[in-house]
């Protein structure tokens, strides 16, 4: 049996995320992968072409023998490596700062509830400043559902992160949403411009860190 580790290792640095093999096509000479966002792309050794952005997609291309977009260079990166689980000393101290107690922590999650739902009787209702990465300005982060979301741009955001996002806040200087994902990853929406959407964090405390130390956003569309 063919080891394909290597193949599939090197296309993930090209595609920027994690991918697991589905099949083979074009007479078992090209593998199939879908990475963890959906996407569907086909290697054989150097070669990398991208068959879809969901598996129905894919089928169908294969199907009608469509061709598929040939990918030369690397993709923007769709995650980050080696999320912080935990609050960090420093952001534990800018939260206190602003007037929150670790007690609003949860030992566990209640049965049947949202992570978003979670995270907001954890941390709603505080604001903090840091330094905005993207435009190297300082700012203010205020966690809690915000006013007048456009519900245009919201299904624009659910669309390119490919799954329910629920606000959860707002970076008010640079009029960034803060939305938080079922599977709990942090995400900014541009307000007036959906097709912007940048990946904050991993999760709650991955976003909180990478808010409050400076560490850069990953601009996914």
């Amino acid at each position: 049996m063919v080891n394909l580790t290597p193949l599939i290792k090197r296309h993930e640095k090209t595609v920027g995320s994690r991918l697991t093999v589905i099949g083979m096509a074009c007479s078992d000479h090209m593998v199939l992968a879908m990475d963890e966002f959906g996407r569907v792309f086909g290697g054989f050794d150097d070669l990398l072409v991208k068959f879809g952005d969901t598996g129905e997609q894919a089928i169908n291309c294969l199907c009608d023998g469509e061709p598929p977009a040939h990918i030369d260079t690397p993709l923007r990166p769709q995650r980050f490596e080696d999320p912080e689980p935990v609050l960090t000393v420093q952001v534990l101290e800018t939260l206190r700062k602003a007037g929150w107690d670790e007690a609003r922590l949860l030992p566990s999650p209640s049965q049947g509830e949202k992570v978003f739902d979670r995270f907001l009787r954890e941390f709603g209702g505080i604001s903090f400043d840091y330094t905005n990465t993207v435009n190297a300005k300082r700012d203010t982060c205020s966690l809690g559902i915000p006013r007048d979301i456009s519900r245009e741009d919201l299904d624009q955001w659910q669309h390119d992160a490919k799954q329910e996002l629920q606000p959860i806040g707002q970076l008010k200087a640079s009029e960034l949403v803060l939305l938080m994902g079922n599977d709990g990853r942090v995400y900014g929406g541009m307000q007036g411009l959906p097709e912007f959407l940048y990946l904050i964090g991993e999760s709650g405390a991955d976003a909180l860190n990478r808010l409050i130390t400076g560490s850069p956003m990953l601009r996914l569309v």
